[in-house]
């Protein structure tokens, strides 16, 4: 976000409806929940000049999970592991099992997709525990095709 709009002061605060203040033209802030806040620039110049802005700002702690249904390690560099894409999201935890019930991988880190190496062509049940940032869980069972 990008209010400062000062020119020649010698003197800026920030006051944000939550309270916090900042004596600094760069700052960095969390906001803990979603919804609207209001932020309010005071400038002053050496000579006692003083000027002000406020501006509205909206957070939103919503967040977005796609989960691929298939998925084809045949090492084309397309679609060669399966994982979730998760935005807005501070962690998730990927468990993979077999038509048996059997856990055959396991993920608490976005990276290491599940590549099926020893796998076979076959149905996979995915559960996803999923982490936001207002501390909530989330949480996703489905069904993932491998296709060799």
């Amino acid at each position: 976000l990008g209010i400062n709009n000062s020119y020649g002061a010698d003197s800026i605060r920030y006051i944000l409806s939550d309270g916090t203040k900042f004596f600094t033209a760069n700052f960095a802030h969390r906001f803990l929940d979603s919804g609207n806040y209001e932020i309010q620039q005071w400038v002053s110049t050496q000579f006692g000049c003083l000027d002000s802005i406020t501006k509205q700002l909206y957070v939103n702690f919503a967040y977005h999970l796609y989960v691929p249904n298939a998925y084809t390690p045949n090492s084309d560099a397309l679609n060669d592991g399966f994982r979730p894409v998760a935005l807005g999201l501070r962690s998730y935890e990927l468990e993979i099992y077999n038509r048996w019930g059997e856990k055959i991988f396991v993920s608490s880190d976005a990276e290491p997709a599940w590549l099926g190496s020893d796998a076979e062509t076959g149905y996979y049940l995915y559960q996803i525990k999923a982490f936001d940032f207002t501390g909530n869980v989330h949480y996703y069972k489905g069904v993932v095709h491998l296709l060799r």
